[in-house]
């Protein structure tokens, strides 16, 4: 049987994979990491969301097809940059 402690972190998890903007700054990050280690041709989008914690269908609802996630990637990259400078 799960204590109160285990329960509740176990609900505050289901709970963060429900949040559309917390799925989708995960997805952001893993998307990041994996074309930065392999580039835009050897990434591979299952990868991506095994890393966010995602299944596939809610990547590709969220951006489309791997070059609109890309595209999005770099758009998040530019956005801290400029966020960065602003600090």
């Amino acid at each position: 049987m799960a204590s109160v402690n285990e329960s509740s972190r176990e609900s505050s998890r289901r709970g963060a994979k429900r949040d559309p903007d917390a799925a989708k700054e995960r997805i952001l990050q893993a998307a990041l990491a994996e074309f930065s280690d392999k580039g835009l041709g050897g990434a591979r989008v299952d990868v991506i969301a095994r890393r966010a914690d995602v299944n596939k269908r809610m990547l590709y609802h969220y951006f489309g097809n791997k070059d609109d996630l890309f595209l999005a990637v770099l758009e998040f990259s530019y956005a801290e940059i400029r966020h960065a400078e602003l600090e």
